[in-house]
């Protein structure tokens, strides 16, 4: 969602719904420019009816325009485009009318422009310069790098962290600002650190036999860890938008946002997978479905906000609404009998926990008060975890017979742990004996960096051919 806020009278107005997570919106003259749908979509800052900017090129195998960057002027809008084939991304330009789209750089992407006369983008990892005609939208000269690979963090899709002002001041997200360290959590509170060297992780989620870890590291990474045996191995190659893990049912695969849309990987290490048939740029893998081809998923729709799905990873069957209510639904997971279902809703007006029967989904029972997110459920179905407020929170339950019902939720530890990228899907998971694997952020690296008059530096690199 966009909305705009008056500073005169403080009075908020919703511009435009169905908004993709994505690092950038920009401002072009009196418009706004964001990501919906994987598209770039355009919306008068004063209100009015948004329009569509540019549109997939399927041939190509787009799965997303991101990072708008609108030019001086007000005509012209650069941006990102981001297929599933690795290395293909590029900066591309469209006029604010949408009527003229034009390739400006292969292999690029995250541009800012430089009030110097230069378009700064990123490309494997660091900073790269070529001289800019911000009037025609082209390039000329050669492409140098001007801030090495490792020194700025990558965000959201794959994004460099990074922006120029207009007078020349730096600033940008260290590469270690997000390091996270894995650890184990009693129910006490007591902790133990994990074989793992801090990273920039997410999404922990324990196999189904219980002796695997899997993890998203560095943005661009599944990695697992044997709990057993403490080894590690990369399962995914590096992949821009990297995130929301989930194993299948049966532990021999996984589904993973990869380029941004849901990818089915085996879980063996071969390499073996593919996209998962029908599945879009605003889904979000959450957890294994009831059987190894179907996974739950929330997908996001302008209309109905946070949805529940079910996905076929092979494609038998289009994805299959199981929730949608115009309050936001997330975070569902089947619980290990299978014959229910616990998500989080903000339909009261704050974010709760519910229970409904699976696959009848024909009645909800609250689980938690006082406002609660990211539910999980225990091993044996017996309990159900939540973090609410200040505290992760466990809440007996017993659903033996044709209802449902729940005891008294009890504090357990302090949570001072990472929530990670979404409000409703999980960044922590259970393991069978009941502890808790939590991602703790690093004391070091928790700023941002400024430079000031950065671009008297830029100039020197330049005149020396770059960053060695």
């Amino acid at each position: 969602m966009i909305t705009r806020l008056s500073l005169a009278d403080q009075q908020r107005a919703v511009l435009a719904q169905g908004v993709d997570i994505s690092p950038r919106v920009a401002w072009v003259s009196t418009d706004i420019v964001y990501s919906r749908g994987g598209a770039l979509w355009i919306v008068p800052a004063q209100g009015g009816a948004p329009r569509q900017l540019t549109v997939l090129d399927t041939a190509r195998r787009e799965v997303s325009h991101t990072d708008p960057v609108g030019m001086p002027g007000g005509r012209v809008v650069l941006f990102s485009s981001l297929t599933t084939d690795a290395g293909t991304e590029r900066i591309e330009a469209v006029s604010v009318d949408g009527q003229k789209r034009t390739v400006v750089i292969e292999h690029a992407r995250a541009p800012v422009w430089s009030p110097i006369g230069h378009l700064l983008f990123g490309r494997d990892g660091g900073v790269w310069a070529v001289p800019f005609d911000q009037s025609s939208a082209t390039i000329s000269g050669a492409t140098v790098p001007v801030i090495p690979a490792g020194i700025v963090c990558a965000v959201g899709s794959g994004s460099l962290g990074f922006q120029l002002s207009s007078t020349g001041a730096l600033v940008f997200v260290p590469a270690d600002f997000d390091s996270k360290s894995v650890v184990s959590v009693g129910r006490d509170g007591s902790e133990l650190a994990l074989s793992l060297p801090p990273d920039r992780y997410g999404m922990p989620r324990i196999s189904p036999d219980g002796r695997r870890l899997l993890v998203q590291s560095q943005g661009s990474f599944i990695e697992t860890l044997d709990l057993l045996r403490g080894t590690r191995a990369n399962l995914t190659a590096a992949a821009l938008g990297t995130s929301f893990p989930s194993w299948t049912a049966d532990g021999e695969g996984l589904v993973v946002r990869r380029f941004n849309v849901p990818f089915w990987t085996a879980a063996d290490g071969s390499g073996k997978g593919g996209p998962v048939p029908a599945g879009l740029i605003n889904d979000y893998p959450s957890s294994p479905g009831p059987d190894p081809d179907t996974i739950l998923d929330v997908r996001v729709q302008p209309e109905t906000s946070g949805d529940i799905f079910l996905m076929s990873i092979s494609g038998k069957f289009k994805p299959k609404p199981l929730l949608v209510t115009p309050a936001y639904e997330g975070g569902p997971e089947l619980s290990p009998d299978g014959h229910w279902i616990l998500y989080q809703s903000n339909e009261s007006g704050r974010p709760e926990i519910y229970v409904r029967r699976y696959p009848a989904m024909d009645r909800q029972w609250q689980v938690s008060e006082g406002g609660a997110v990211q539910p999980r459920w225990s091993s044996t179905g017996r309990e159900i975890y939540y973090r609410g407020g200040p505290h992760m929170m466990a809440v007996a339950v017993n659903s033996s017979g044709a209802e449902p019902t729940f005891g008294k939720p009890i504090a357990l530890f302090a949570d001072e742990y990472d929530f990670g990228e979404a409000a409703s899907i999980p960044n922590y998971d259970v393991t069978h004996d009941g502890r808790f694997i939590m991602l703790r952020r690093g004391s070091q690296g928790s700023s941002l960096r400024v430079v000031i008059h950065w671009t008297e530096e830029l100039k020197q690199i330049l005149a020396a051919g770059g960053v060695r």
